[in-house]
């Protein structure tokens, strides 16, 4: 993504990236090889946050112009990194959580 509509350039050699909430705040944190770390912070429109469970895998975000979204969980992706939580965007009008075996849970 083109860092002026992200707001995020980590120009060093990026190793790994976590993310933490606080309260509105949306903090990325970005560990460097051989530099210090990079932090950004936003804050984001929200509903509300929820606190993803061990085994979810994705979510289908509805939104009210009839447009969906899929955010995949990526276990891993970075050192011992695990996403925790999900902030459901202001105009989405439903959310639903899938796990590994396939089973969903409806949040919104």
């Amino acid at each position: 993504m083109n860092p002026l509509l992200s707001g995020i350039f980590a120009d060093k050699d990026a190793k790994a990236l976590a993310q933490v909430f606080r309260g509105k705040e949306n903090i990325l944190i970005v560990s460097n090889n051989n530099s210090g770390l990079q932090l950004f912070k936003k804050n984001f429109n929200s509903k509300k946050t929820i606190k993803l469970l061990h085994d979810d895998s994705f979510a289908i975000v509805s939104f009210k112009n009839g447009k969906k979204q899929k955010i995949e969980f990526n276990y891993g992706s970075g050192y011992l990194f695990i996403p925790s939580r999900l902030s459901i965007p202001e105009n989405a009008v439903s959310v639903t959580i899938y796990n590994f075996k396939g089973k969903e849970r409806k949040i919104l």
